[in-house]
């Protein structure tokens, strides 16, 4: 789980750079969005092989989940800063109905 925590940091900072005008923050975002973002949000998971192997428990699996959730927040806010080519941009959505959607 420290992993995912250290991830969603460095997204977080992320986050903070695109939204400061004057750092440049494009490049570092673009290599992620190119690659189609973060690969383990696309990964169904198996919870019972997660507690048989790591030896976790469901307090565990439902961190592990929380912090799923973190990164895909993070990554729609990624996304809907920049365009599919790592370049600035505006876009008008609608959060109510793409926040149910995170990809």
């Amino acid at each position: 789980l420290m992993w995912f925590e250290e991830y969603n940091k460095l997204l977080c900072q992320l986050v903070s750079m695109l939204n400061d005008e004057e750092i440049r923050a494009e490049p570092v975002v673009k290599k992620l969005l190119l690659g189609g973002g973060p690969t383990f949000l696309k990964v169904d998971v198996d919870n019972e092989l997660l507690k048989e192997h790591l030896y976790w428990g469901d307090r565990d699996v439902e961190e592990m989940y929380y912090c799923i959730g973190v990164t895909k927040v993070l990554w729609f806010e990624i996304k809907n800063v920049l365009s599919p080519y790592g370049e600035r941009h505006i876009r008008n959505i609608n959060v109510p109905h793409e926040l149910y959607e995170l990809d």
